[in-house]
Parts: structure tokens; sequence; C-alpha cells
């Protein structure tokens, strides 16, 4: 059995325990918040609104060169990147393989241009050109008074007429007689000088009638048409010869023997390949030997004297953008190259694509660089707007509460609550802010935020109380209590 003294130290043991739990269930914690800053400053940015959308770099024109006839390829006359001109012969057809109706217009147009032929349309000149003289003084003559003229025209008429009267006078004398004292035959004489007498006095009033009146309009017109109709022949005339001697023919010249000269020359000319304007060389398909027929091409030709691309805008962006507007063009494999650009052309008809209008901008490059690849991914910005200066803080520096968003000026170490509005964010960690700030002042930034517990009570079974450790100053600067107060400076 336990001894009496057994018995006390037990009991004490146990009170003893009791206490301690009861030491450890009487114990507390609390929370506290700090908060680590630092400080920065107000600064602005300038920023042009500007509208940025990608596409491709596309040349001016590009064409695939086709055969309008068949034969064998007998010479190729360009590479690949060299540089022609418009009507440049590129390939040409081996003669030999040439289809028999081109062969024949081969020969016709020999025959055109050969010396007998160009003497027969240097004397059609010669011809035309007396003919326009005719019609002219024909013209002139039209509207011509001469009063000495008309006179003479008019005596001519009166003496005509006296010798009509004299004739006429001597047939009726003779007519009245007896017929049975003459013969027919002594009478005709005097019918005849009657009959001459009038038709001579007849010429002499139209003539002199013509000379003293004015044309008529339809008279006018006629001899005006003759006139315009012998210059057309003249300068037919004058082109056909130019054509079949190799000269230069006015751009609207016409003729039916231009045309057939034109036509003539044109079914010769299908045994070349030429350059349909000026441009380089892109891709040659063919080689001498090749058999090739109608519409089958043989050349790529590109023409790179203007470049442009076009991009895809919203209907949200595109009233932004109208034509002229300046662009800049930067192209992915060129990344240290900028081009100056303008916008051409805003397609007026939308597309529709998921449920948004976009519109086709064109925008072309001030000038065709030899270094840009043809249909490389460009990036097109457009400025849209004046450039526009905003006040800029780091983004640490915004704070918010109930009241809304604001950051904390410090003024000779007095802090001050300003009221802001936060905007975009930037790259650099800053953002845009509207509110009562001047460039230059510093603001708190809010750099860290922690929170501890710490323990109060007996703190154990032998009562020691808990101590809390809080870490040292914040970097420049110091450490905001969780009540709010001022932050603490170095």
């Amino acid at each position: 059995m336990p001894t009496q003294y057994q018995k006390v130290k037990t009991n004490l043991m146990l009170i003893l325990v009791v206490l301690a739990l009861t030491g450890c269930s009487t114990s507390a914690s609390t929370d506290k918040t700090v908060t680590t800053i630092g400080y920065g400053t107000v600064t602005e940015i300038t920023q042009t609104p500007m509208l940025e959308e990608s596409g491709s770099i596309s040349p001016r024109q590009v064409a695939t060169i086709a055969w309008t006839t068949q034969g064998t390829i007998g010479e190729v006359l360009v590479s690949v990147g060299q540089e022609v001109h418009a009507n440049d012969i590129l390939m040409t057809l081996d003669q030999a393989s040439l289809p028999e109706n081109t062969k024949i217009a081969q020969l016709k147009l020999a025959q055109m241009t050969s010396p007998s032929a160009i003497a027969e349309a240097e004397q059609a000149i010669l011809d035309a050109q007396s003919s326009l003289t005719t019609a002219q003084n024909a013209r002139t003559n039209l509207d011509y008074k001469d009063q000495a003229t008309i006179d003479n025209a008019y005596f001519e008429y009166v003496l005509a007429q006296e010798k009509y009267k004299k004739a006429k006078t001597d047939y009726e004398n003779w007519a009245d007689e007896d017929p049975s004292d003459h013969y027919e035959s002594d009478l005709a004489p005097f019918y005849t000088a009657m009959y001459n007498a009038k038709n001579d006095m007849d010429t002499k009033e139209y003539l002199y009638d013509l000379y003293k009146s004015d044309s008529s309009a339809q008279t006018i017109a006629e001899y005006d048409s003759a006139v315009v109709l012998a210059q057309n022949k003249l300068v037919e005339a004058q082109d056909y010869l130019a054509a079949i001697t190799g000269k230069e023919v006015r751009a609207d010249a016409t003729g039916e023997k231009l045309l057939s000269f034109y036509q003539t020359k044109l079914s010769v000319d299908t045994v070349n390949l030429r350059a349909p304007f000026d441009g380089i060389v892109g891709a040659i398909y063919d080689q001498p030997g090749i058999l090739v027929s109608n519409n089958h091409a043989s050349i790529v030709l590109v023409d790179r004297s203007e470049l442009s691309t076009t991009i895809s805008v919203d209907e949200t962006s595109v009233v932004q953008i109208k034509e002229g507007m300046k662009a800049q063009v930067s192209v992915d494999v060129l990344p240290d190259k900028t081009f100056s650009a303008y916008v051409r052309m805003i397609e007026p008809v939308g597309k529709v694509s998921n449920g948004v209008v976009y519109y086709d901008v064109e925008v072309v490059l001030d000038q065709s660089d030899a270094s840009i690849p043809l249909n490389a991914t460009a990036e097109v910005s457009i400025q849209t707007g004046d450039p526009v200066t905003s006040l800029v803080v780091p983004a640490t520096a915004v704070q918010s509460d109930t009241t809304g968003e604001f950051v904390q000026t410090v003024d000779n170490g007095v802090t001050t609550r300003v009221d802001v509005v936060s905007g975009t964010i930037l790259s650099d960690d800053t953002v845009i802010v509207t509110g009562n700030l001047i460039v230059g002042q510093q603001v708190v930034l809010i750099l860290t935020t922690s929170t501890t517990t710490n323990s109060t009570g007996m703190g154990g079974l032998f009562g020691g109380g808990g101590r809390e450790m809080n870490g040292g100053a914040a970097p420049g600067g110091g450490q905001i209590p969780a009540d709010g107060g001022a932050p603490s400076g170095n």
C-alpha cells in the first residue's frame, strides 16, 4: 500500500498538471499586418493613337505570259531576276515549227512592206492631196463674191439675151413666109441658131445668178463635208505609209488598209513572247526545244514599281481612317527597317466574319525597296489621332479603398492622399493615371504586404510570455503598421 507521503506526492503532481493545462487554455493569438514601402516619382508620357494591323507585301502587278500560237521554243532571251521593259521580246519560236497560217501572214507582211507597195502608198498620198486641194478651192469659191465678176456675168447675160432675141426674130421671119417659097432645109439654120442662143442665154443667166446669190445651208454643208472627207483620206494615206515604212504612227490612226496591216503584223508577231509591262522576270517555265501551244504559260513577270499591303480593319476602327493618311510599314524579315506609306483605298463594302464587319484597307509604300520580299508578312501602323500627354506613376503606387483609387504623395516628409483614376498599364510596370498630380512629385510605393501571428498568455508550462518579431526596415523606406499610421522613414 502506498504510504501517506506517496499519496501527498501524487496529489501534488495532479494539481500541477491541472494548473499547466489551465495555463495553456487561457493563452490567445493576434494577427499583425506589416507593409513594406518604397518611393517613386510622377512622370509623363506622350502617346500617339495608332491602329496596328498585319498584312502581306504585294507588287503592283504580276502577269503569267502565255503563247497565242503553237510551235517549238527556239530561243530564251532573258533570265530569272532580269529587268525588262514593255514590249521586249522574252522568247521566240523556231521558224521551222510555225503553223501554216503564221507562215502565210509572214508572206503577206513582206508584200505589204515591199518597194512596190511603198511606191503605191506614196502615190496614194499625192492623189489624196490633189483631191483635198480641189475640194478646198470649191469651198472657197462658194463663199467668194467679186463685183467685177458679177458685173461681167451680168453683161454676158445681156449680150446672150440680145443674141437670142435676134436669132428668134430671124427664125420667126422665115417661119411666117409661105412654105412653098422655101424648103425646110432653108429654115433649119435659123432654128439651130435660135436654139443655141437660148442655151447660151440660160447658162449666162445661171452663172450671173450663182455669182450674185448666197449659197444655201445644204450646199455649204455638202462642200464642207467634201473637204473633211478629202482631209481624212490624206491622213489615212500618210499613216499607212508611215506604218509600212516603220515610222511612228499616230495613236488614234484609222483606216481599212492600216487595220489590215496591223492584223497581219500581229499574226506574224505571235512567234515572239513579249513583256506586257516593265518588270522583273520572276520565273521561266520552259527552255529551247519545248513544244508549246496556245495559252501555254512560259514566263512570270513581276512589276515591283509599287509595293502595297492590304489590311483588314474592323468596323469600330475603320471610321478613324481616311484615304491619304500616313502610315508606317515594318516587315518581319527586315526588323531593322521601317518604310513610310499612305492609305490609298478603303473598301466601301465590308465583309462579315464571326458577327463583325471588316473592311479591306490598301496601304501603299512611298518607295519600292528591292530588299523587301514579296508576300512577306508586314505590320502596318496608322496614326489615327493627335499625340496625347498623360501622367504616369509606378503601378505599385496606386492603392484603393471603399472610396476609390488613390496614391500617397510625399512632400517634405508629409504624406497626402490624392484621388486618381488609373488607365492603361504600360510595359515597364507603370500606369497612366488622371488626378491632381504634378510631374516630379514623390509617391509612396506599396512593395510587399505580410501578416504575422503573435501569442499572449502564460506561454506554456513555465508561464513564459511570447515575443513579437517584426522584420527590419523596408528597402528605401520603412514599414506601415496595420493601424494605418504614417510610414516610418529611414
